[in-house]
């Protein structure tokens, strides 16, 4: 009987718990989706946020205030970011256009295509939906094809760059994801061991 009354103490306890959780909305939005969100590495203060419809904001108080800082950037539709494991001054965005390239901040963006199929006329050509780095290789990082929020535009590909997204090459040979499938997220351990990619084909482990 003491168990019981213990254990329901517990429960008691943490429904109270859950029931204290708020969540209040703030910052940037009300115009677009919220595509992309993440925090700085090193100072937990910082936060960098890609939207659909107004590019790329910073925050270096918690959210409290952002920054829009879209100087350079031609496509404000930002799917996904990458911030550099040991370096917060270089940042990469992935578009629905292609992936753009800061080393300081946020400040000036630059488009950094190389590597990738030329600019198609009336499709996107390279649009990003994964940026990943890889944690042991500083330089390192991958990027997938797709457009996850409107399920269309894959390719079955994954590119990867050697020089901090300077150059890019497909990291996937055809055959090695199905045809078309889009990539939506990309993930790697500490130990950079193997890579994810999450696609609309399933999981798939490299």
């Amino acid at each position: 009987m003491r168990t019981t009354c213990s254990l329901l103490c517990l429960v008691a306890a943490s429904v109270a718990l859950a029931g204290d959780i708020t969540w209040t909305n703030f910052g940037p939005g009300g115009g677009g989706w919220i595509q992309s969100l993440a925090c700085d590495p090193r100072d937990p203060d910082l936060l960098y946020l890609g939207c659909d419809v107004g590019g790329f904001y910073l925050s270096r108080d918690s959210g409290q205030t952002w920054t829009i800082r879209n100087n350079g950037l031609a496509d404000y539709f930002v799917e996904c970011l990458a911030v550099h494991p040991q370096n917060s001054q270089i940042l990469l965005l992935g578009t629905e256009g292609g992936i753009y390239k800061s080393t300081d901040q946020g400040l000036t963006w630059h488009e950094k295509r190389a590597g990738f199929p030329e600019p198609a006329r009336y499709r996107y050509s390279a649009p990003i939906g994964a940026l990943c780095f890889d944690p042991t290789r500083r330089d390192t990082l991958y990027a997938g094809i797709g457009r996850p929020r409107f399920g269309k535009d894959g390719a079955g590909a994954i590119y990867r760059s050697n020089d901090c997204g300077e150059t890019w090459q497909l990291a996937t040979p055809p055959g090695t994801l199905p045809d078309k499938c889009i990539v939506s997220d990309l993930e790697m351990p500490a130990d950079g061991s193997y890579i994810l990619a999450a696609t609309d084909a399933g999981l798939f482990r490299s």
